[in-house]
C-alpha cells in the first residue's frame, strides 16, 4: 500500500515512546518534594486543561487580510495544495528552545498552584526528569519493527514535536539511537500540523514529499498534517477496535504495508 516510501520518520511520544512512570505521577511525586498537596487524580485533570490551553496559544489566528496572506503562501508551498481553510487551520505560530521552556514553565505555573514560585525550582527539575532517558520506555511494538525497516533500507528517523531534549533521550535507547534524522519541532522551528514543519524536512532530507510517510498517535499532528503537506500518513491508534482509513493498530502492520506489491 505504500511501497513507493523511501522513508518513514515516526511521531516519539506516543508513538515510539512513554513516560514511565505517567506524566501525571512523575508531576505528583515532583510536587511532593516542592510542598504540593495535589493528589495524582488533580494533577492530572489540571496537566490537561494547561496543555491544551497552550496548545491553543500555537493556533494563528487571523483576520480577514492576514486570512487570505496566509492561504496564498500556504499553498504556493505546498507541493499538494490544501484547501484554504484546512491550510489555515493547520498553520501555528512559530516554536523555538525557548518557546519550548515557555510553554512547559506556563503549563507547570498553572497545575500547581499550591507551590510558591513553582517556576523556579519545581520547573528545573521536571525539565531535566523529562530529559533523562531512564524515565522513558520504548512501546513493544518498536524494537522488531525498527529492525526489520532498518534491514529493508528505508530510511527511518523522527518527527516531533518535542524539543532539542529529545536528541539526547534517543542517544540512550536502542534502537532509536541508530537514527541520525530526528527532527524537534524546536529546532525546525514550527510544530506540527504547520506546513513548514513538514517543508523544512522535506527540504532537509532532499525527497519528494509523497516519499515520505510519517506515523503517529495524534490523527491532526500527524495524519492530517501530513496528508496537506503532500507527504503520506499513518494513524496509529493502539487501542482502536474497528477499521479507520489511514489507521494502524500496531507499528508491526507496518511491514507488510511497506512491502513491494
Amino acid at each position: 500500500m505504500y511501497p513507493a516510501c523511501k522513508a518513514v520518520l515516526f511521531d516519539a511520544v506516543g508513538t515510539l515512546i512513554y513516560p514511565q512512570p505517567s506524566v501525571a505521577q512523575a508531576y505528583h511525586q515532583a510536587g511532593c518534594q516542592f510542598g504540593s498537596n495535589l493528589t495524582v487524580d488533580i494533577i492530572a485533570d489540571r496537566f490537561r486543561k494547561a496543555f491544551c490551553k497552550q496548545e491553543q496559544a500555537d493556533r494563528l489566528r487571523y483576520d480577514e487580510k492576514a486570512n487570505r496572506d496566509s492561504e496564498s503562501m500556504i499553498n504556493e508551498q505546498l507541493s499538494v495544495p490544501a484547501t484554504n481553510k484546512y491550510a489555515t487551520n493547520l498553520e501555528r505560530r512559530p516554536t523555538s528552545d525557548v518557546r519550548e521552556q515557555d510553554r512547559w514553565r506556563n503549563i507547570i505555573c498553572e497545575v500547581f498552584s499550591d507551590v510558591e514560585h513553582p517556576e523556579d525550582g519545581l520547573f528545573t527539575h521536571l525539565w531535566n526528569y523529562f530529559g533523562d532517558s531512564r524515565n522513558w520506555s520504548l512501546y513493544d511494538d518498536v524494537p522488531a519493527t525498527w529492525q526489520h525497516l532498518t534491514a529493508s533500507k528505508i530510511r527511518l528517523g523522527i518527527a516531533s514535536n518535542f524539543d532539542r531534549r529529545l536528541l539526547n533521550i534517543c542517544q540512550d535507547l536502542y534502537p532509536l539511537d541508530q537514527t541520525r534524522e530526528v527532527f524537534c519541532s524546536s529546532e525546525v522551528g514550527f510544530p506540527k500540523p504547520s506546513p513548514r514543519f513538514f517543508q523544512e524536512i522535506t527540504s532537509q532530507m532532499n525527497l519528494h514529499p509523497s516519499e515520505i510517510l510519517l506515523v503517529g498517535d495524534d490523527r491532526e499532528n500527524d495524519l492530517t498534517g501530513a496528508l496537506a503537506a503532500g507527504w503520506q500518513g499513518l494513524h496509529l491508534n493502539r487501542t482502536a477496535t474497528g477499521s479507520e482509513p489511514h489507521t494502524i493498530t500496531s507499528l508491526s502492520r507496518l511491514l507488510a504495508l511497506l512491502a513491494p506489491n
